[in-house]
């Protein structure tokens, strides 16, 4: 079976995310992909642009660093 971007849960890149920014950082591309090594890193940065798109989160979806953020942290 192909994993799709639908199968990866909004939930586990969100708390990836969220506990980045909780120490003060941003949630960097690389650092998505370091913890969530069984998926393919296109699907990963596919999650995170619909993520953004629907106003999960905030970054940069071009395939970048990402420096990916919730409301709420950092700024």
């Amino acid at each position: 079976m192909v994993m799709k971007t639908a199968d990866i849960s909004d939930d586990t890149i969100l708390d990836i995310v969220r506990r980045f920014n909780e120490r003060g950082s941003w949630c960097l591309t690389y650092d998505l992909e370091e913890r969530l090594p069984q998926i393919l890193p296109k699907l990963i940065l596919s999650k995170c642009r619909n993520l953004l798109k629907r106003g999960k989160m905030h970054g940069c979806p071009c395939g970048c660093r990402g420096d990916f953020y919730l409301d709420g942290y950092l700024w």
